[in-house]
């Protein structure tokens, strides 16, 4: 089956807008990807100075250098151990230590906290109740350690 020039030069045409289409939609696609890995990036490089200065507001000296070797330097407990001069206990009971003074500060830093402490520790929590609503509650006290109420004194 024979074509005629002008559909042949139709069908060329065709061709070629669709493959200028898809060379731009590519470019623009790339283009988009770069902005996002950009935003990404900075925002990753904010979170982490975030993180570094309120445990550096928040930790003692000691506390600090083992932050730094243990969660950022990723040293085990025998390499941080030798390198503070702790016992294995003492370096276990730092570094938990440690994990709650900064998911407090984390948790409770103003306005917002600093990220969903949830997605980054344990996981979301099985049994769902909110930590500050836990935290909230009143805690009863057994009746055998309750003192009589107190008496206007005449």
């Amino acid at each position: 089956m024979q074509l005629r020039l002008r559909t042949k030069l139709t069908l060329i045409m065709t061709g070629l807008v669709l493959l200028v289409v898809a060379v731009l939609s590519a470019v623009f696609v790339a283009q988009l990807f770069e902005q996002v890995l950009q935003q990404t990036d900075k925002r990753t490089v904010e979170i982490a100075n975030q993180v570094f200065e309120q445990a550096r507001r928040a930790l003692t000296e000691l506390e600090h250098q083992l932050f730094r070797f243990h969660f950022l330097l990723g040293a085990d407990w025998k390499l941080c151990s030798r390198k503070l001069n702790l016992e294995r206990g003492n370096f276990f009971h730092a570094v938990y230590r440690i994990e709650q003074k900064l998911g407090r500060v984390f948790r409770e830093l103003q306005p917002y906290a600093l990220f969903p402490l949830e997605d980054y520790f344990q996981g979301p929590s099985r049994i769902g109740a909110d930590v500050r609503a836990v935290a909230q509650v009143e805690r009863k006290v057994p009746e055998h350690l309750q003192f009589p109420p107190i008496g206007r004194a005449a």
